[in-house]
């Protein structure tokens, strides 16, 4: 992935996620996430970053994507 120090060009990542939420489709309060989280051992890279509202990205924590992902689907009426 990179160096967990590297550089990103944030608003790359912003116009290639289309200035919205990858996980709900939010277009405000928009920040960006560590898909692998730092603490889980990922990088700090623009191929571990994508756009996330701050309502996904603080719901999602440091919990690996797949997890939130099924505690998300289990938890949906």
């Amino acid at each position: 992935m990179g160096n967990p120090m590297e550089p990103v060009d944030e608003q790359a990542i912003f116009e290639r996620d289309g200035f919205r939420c990858v996980y709900c489709g939010a277009t405000s309060q928009l920040e960006l996430d560590h898909v692998v989280p730092l603490s889980r051992g990922g990088a700090h890279c623009a191929d571990n970053l994508v756009v996330a509202c701050r309502s996904c990205n603080a719901s999602k924590g440091n919990k690996p994507l797949i997890v939130w992902l099924l505690d998300r689907v289990t938890q949906s009426p």
